[in-house]
């Protein structure tokens, strides 16, 4: 009986320590989509200052939309290939 009683113990530690793992992976999965997604959206508002006229900001504003949106696809294509990875593991 007292068996079974430290191998529970040491189950919960086991649950306790990948607890503690996966949510430091998902903060890091938080980040990275975060600069998946910030990477293009500045690329693109870079570009679009740079090929502005001064008095304008067409070009800044539509190349950082477009940055967002690349990025976001990007996101979601590496969202949905890190679901599939962990399904098959």
């Amino acid at each position: 009986m007292k068996e079974g009683g430290l191998m529970n113990k040491d189950n919960q530690e086991g649950l306790n320590k990948r607890s503690r793992h996966s949510l430091s992976i998902g903060f890091a999965q938080y980040g990275i989509v975060g600069f998946i997604i910030l990477i293009p959206a500045l690329l693109g508002a870079i570009i679009g200052s740079r090929i502005d006229p001064p008095e304008t900001n067409t070009w800044t504003i539509s190349l950082l939309a477009a940055g967002f949106v690349i990025g976001i696809l990007s996101a979601l294509l590496w969202i949905r290939k890190e679901i599939k990875h962990d399904r098959i593991i």
